[in-house]
This record gives structure tokens, C-alpha cells and sequence, in this order.
């Protein structure tokens, strides 16, 4: 790896690790139901324990790849990284070994807000064999190339977890039922 890839990966980082906080953040408020469940107390737990609601929380269900685009990033689909300069391992090939069971992807403004984002099954992606068909490889102009899959077909093969932000209106302009209507 030569020096100017060492800096554009230290900037990578250090642009992702700035936005943290605020993709920690869309977890709490729009994801948790997918990490815990609520039910309603027994009879018993209501009167003999001033209980009304139990919450349950399973040990792991896994580890979530978060990734934020840039304002000047115009598409909003969902792209990983197929093919590197050096020919290393990428984030298509971990992801196809099993890596990753969520991911939460998301595009910023020009004030870094997270203006829209997306919460993806991975293993639905996976089941799917979209990461195992031939697509067209996508230059980034700087050695490496991607693969890009559309929000529609996430949601066709029910990935999509979560939705914020004008991604909504994607989901409408497809026709696509409400992801909370989705059996």
C-alpha cells in the first residue's frame, strides 16, 4: 500500500469515525426494535409486581457494518466495494463469508447531517445470492470498483429493516407497500 493510499484511507476513517455518533444515534431511534422485544406483563406481574411491560434483549444478534457517503454522493443505492488496486480481500468478499448482519448506510448533506439512510439484513442479501450473480463492476476512478444494488431490490427481497429520510420516497414512487406493513 503506497502513501497516497495510507492518507485517503486515514481521511476515509477519520470522516467515518466523525459520523458515529449520529449513525449511533439512527440505531437508537429508528432501529432498536430489530436488537430487543417488548410484551405486555402477566396478570400476575401487574398486580403483585407494578410491572406492565417486559423487555427482552437476545445475547448477540450479530455486527453491523455503518458506512456514510459524502454530500456529493447523488445515488441513492447501496454499493460495495467488488475489487481493490492491490487485488486484496474487499468488503463484498467479508460480506459474502458471512461477515456483517446488518448494515446501516447513510448520505449526508452539506453540513454532514444524515439527511438519508437505510438499515439492511444482511443475511436477506445473502439468501438473495445478490452478492453471488455476475454484476457490472463499477469504476471509482481511483483503482477500485463496486457493485451497486437499487433500494427497490433490497426491499424486494425484504432486507430493508429500516428506512429514513427521502428514501421514503423512493419506497413510494416504486409503488412498494410500507416497510411497517410488510408481513
Amino acid at each position: 500500500m503506497g502513501q497516497r493510499d495510507i492518507d485517503t484511507y486515514e481521511a476515509n476513517r477519520r470522516f467515518s469515525d466523525d459520523m458515529m455518533p449520529k449513525m449511533i444515534e439512527i440505531l437508537y431511534d429508528n432501529c432498536a426494535r430489530h436488537f430487543m422485544s417488548v410484551e405486555k406483563a402477566s396478570l400476575t406481574q401487574d398486580t403483585k409486581q407494578s410491572t406492565d411491560l417486559i423487555v427482552f434483549q437476545p445475547v448477540s444478534l450479530g455486527t453491523i457494518a455503518a458506512r456514510v457517503r459524502r454530500p456529493d454522493c447523488k445515488y441513492r443505492d447501496l454499493t460495495i466495494r467488488a475489487q481493490t488496486r492491490h487485488g486484496d480481500r474487499t468488503e463484498i468478499d467479508k460480506m459474502r463469508d458471512g461477515w456483517c448482519r446488518f448494515y446501516l448506510y447513510g448520505w449526508t448533506d452539506v453540513v454532514l447531517d444524515i439527511i438519508d439512510w437505510i438499515f439492511v439484513d444482511m443475511d436477506y442479501v445473502r439468501m438473495s445470492q445478490f452478492f453471488f450473480e455476475t454484476r457490472p463492476l463499477i469504476s471509482n476512478g481511483d483503482g477500485t470498483k463496486f457493485c451497486n444494488y437499487t433500494i427497490g431490490e433490497l426491499y424486494k427481497i425484504g432486507s430493508l429493516l429500516g428506512i429514513g429520510g427521502d428514501i421514503v420516497s423512493i419506497v413510494k414512487v416504486h409503488q412498494l407497500q410500507p416497510l411497517d406493513q410488510v408481513p
